[in-house]
């Protein structure tokens, strides 16, 4: 009788065993399986080829995430957190939990059916402050996965405005000197036909001509005209006729 009910605790501390095994197998393997589910999040509209890391805008954000490859899902969902929101279980770029306690500061969850990119507008963002898009990914069996951006920082103001300024700057020093090259050559062409005129001023009449026809040529023997011989019989214009 000893030795039966030995067995059958031995049997029964060997079946808890295996039961908390395969519980743990199980348990890596969902966690292993998640870490392979979750979509890739990246800032900005960039189609999943880059992450922007800063950005002027205090109204908007986008994001883009890499959808999930031969793993069918029923749809995302997506929202917008300050970094005040963050703590240690965000750390994880995919997990089962969203990572931050309470509902979104910023921007709750929308629903963008399969979209893999999305913008908010009308935001109210703080300068030197970094904000980041969680996305919430429905599996085909009714599970949420969660991943999220590296975050977004909203870059001050006054760089953008100055930046700007920069910018227009050399063109308005540009024109500026255009400008006054223009002037310099116009007053050089009125100073240049000034003196032309005073200096054509001061040549003859005579000196103008011999430069244009040459110098004048007399003739040796005068030429006089010699009148026509009266006709016989005419009027040679007398009074006594």
């Amino acid at each position: 009788f000893l030795f039966v009910f030995a067995f059958s605790c031995l049997v029964q501390v060997m079946m808890k065993s295996l039961f908390i095994a395969v519980f743990l197998l199980a348990t890596l393997g969902f966690v292993a399986s998640s870490e392979l589910s979750c979509p890739k999040v990246f800032d900005g509209l960039t189609n999943g080829h880059f992450d922007l890391a800063t950005q002027f805008s205090v109204s908007e954000i986008s994001a883009n995430w890499v959808p999930l490859a031969n793993t069918p899902i029923l749809g995302y969902e997506w929202a917008i957190i300050s970094e005040d929101k963050i703590n240690n279980l965000s750390q994880d770029e995919c997990r089962a939990t969203q990572g931050f306690v309470g509902i979104p500061d910023v921007q709750k969850w929308v629903d963008v059916k399969k979209d893999i990119s999305a913008t908010a507008t009308g935001l109210k963002l703080s300068p030197k402050t970094t904000y980041f898009v969680v996305l919430r990914t429905t599996m085909q069996n009714g599970t949420h996965v969660f991943s999220m951006s590296n975050g977004i920082f909203i870059l001050p103001q006054e760089l953008n405005l100055e930046g700007s300024h920069k910018r227009t700057e050399p063109k308005a020093q540009e024109g500026t000197k255009e400008t006054t090259k223009n002037l310099e050559i116009l007053a050089s062409e009125c100073s240049i036909d000034q003196a032309n005129q005073c200096r054509k001023a001061t040549i003859s009449v005579r000196e103008i001509l011999s430069e244009l026809y040459g110098p004048p040529r007399f003739a040796a023997d005068p030429i006089f005209a010699v009148a026509a011989a009266a006709v016989a019989g005419g009027d040679d214009d007398d009074d006594d006729d």
